[in-house]
């Protein structure tokens, strides 16, 4: 009997032996996904891994479902992103399957600072992510973007919403909306994670303008093809009687950015943009060529549909025509020809 009693305390020792560790890290592992404590010790080796390329303040919640942070900064060489008042909800159990499964990623303001680093752009080795990602609704309720430290916003945006998926093959943006200084946005992209980055996107802008002293609305329209090292982009433009059309074909890690543009207008009144103005109806084209340096050099033309004499109160133009030289800072016409009612040039 005594050997039995033995025997079965022995068992005990090596069950309790074998499960104390068990319940140590279920315990630990429960404090880790379930308590704000938990979450800020994960942060803080996150901060001190990333060698001070990441920071958190005011971290709350926990891993378990949702989260938030009062401030978080990450920052490179020559970049810098500030997110105020971020907060995560996400379905951890999606990490079983391989995927990172974010239901809401919110924040209320985003600010964003790119330094001009003086080197051409590199086209990126891969686009791939380390694990399959999808953001079902993403919101900022502020956003801009500085070139440098201390100065106005380059661009800002309010409203900002929008889907992401990523997985091995593709990235996709999705139901993007914003409001900007210009109108509202709305667009949606997607591009191919390997080279050589097959990509398409799809954009449009509602905006209006003063013209003439009244209220015109604008609607432009965007399309985009290629892949990263060559995109085509196709714009239209309609609106106040007038309708544009423009091709451009982009080059982006080349040192001729812009190959080549093609510009149309039509049904441009003289009288909506300017009080007073003679009722002159023009329309035009160009055909620039980029060359090295982001210099655009063509030809440009323009017709008066309109054209009548002075004491007719008419604009006495037929047309120009004009060669055209046009960089960042400086807009040339050359060789200008514009010809007169009554068949004349100067």
């Amino acid at each position: 009997m005594s050997d039995v009693k033995t025997r079965t305390s022995r068992r005990h020792k090596w069950l309790v032996i074998v499960l104390t560790p068990c319940l140590v890290l279920a315990g630990g592992a429960t404090w880790l996904v379930a308590s704000s404590s938990g979450l800020q010790w994960l942060i803080g080796v996150v901060e001190h891994q990333s060698g001070s390329k990441l920071s958190a303040q005011g971290v709350n919640g926990s891993l378990f479902a949702s989260f938030g942070m009062q401030q978080l900064v990450l920052h490179g060489d020559g970049w810098r992103i500030t997110v105020h008042d971020a907060q995560i909800q996400w379905q951890p159990a999606a990490l079983l399957r391989g995927e990172l499964e974010v239901l809401r990623l919110g924040a209320s303001k985003v600010e964003v600072l790119s330094l001009p680093s003086g080197r051409p752009p590199v086209l990126p080795d891969s686009l791939r992510l380390p694990i399959a990602l999808n953001v079902s609704q993403m919101k900022v309720d502020s956003l801009s973007i500085v070139s440098k430290e201390g100065a106005a916003p380059d661009f800002v945006a309010s409203n900002v919403e929008a889907s992401f998926m990523g997985d091995a093959n593709h990235l996709q943006l999705r139901m993007l909306r914003a409001h900007l200084s210009a109108g509202e946005f709305a667009g949606s992209a997607e591009i191919a994670t390997t080279k050589p980055y097959i990509l398409k996107a799809q954009a449009s802008l509602d905006t209006a303008m003063q013209l003439s002293g009244r209220l015109q609305q604008i609607h432009f329209t965007a399309e985009s093809s290629g892949d990263l090292q060559h995109v085509v982009v196709r714009l239209d433009g309609n609106g106040a009687g007038v309708s544009i059309n423009a091709t451009a074909r982009l080059a982006p890690f080349s040192n001729v950015p812009v190959s080549h543009l093609q510009l149309a207008f039509s049904g441009l009144g003289a009288g909506r943009l300017f009080d007073g103005a003679p009722p002159a109806l023009v329309s035009g084209s160009a055909d620039l060529q980029g060359t090295p340096g982001g210099v655009l050099e063509g030809s440009l033309q323009v017709s008066n549909a309109h054209a009548a004499a002075l004491d007719r109160n008419g604009l006495p133009v037929r047309g120009v025509t004009a060669r055209v030289r046009l960089s960042s800072s400086l807009w040339q016409l050359q060789q200008l020809d514009v010809q007169l009612l009554n068949g004349s040039h100067i």
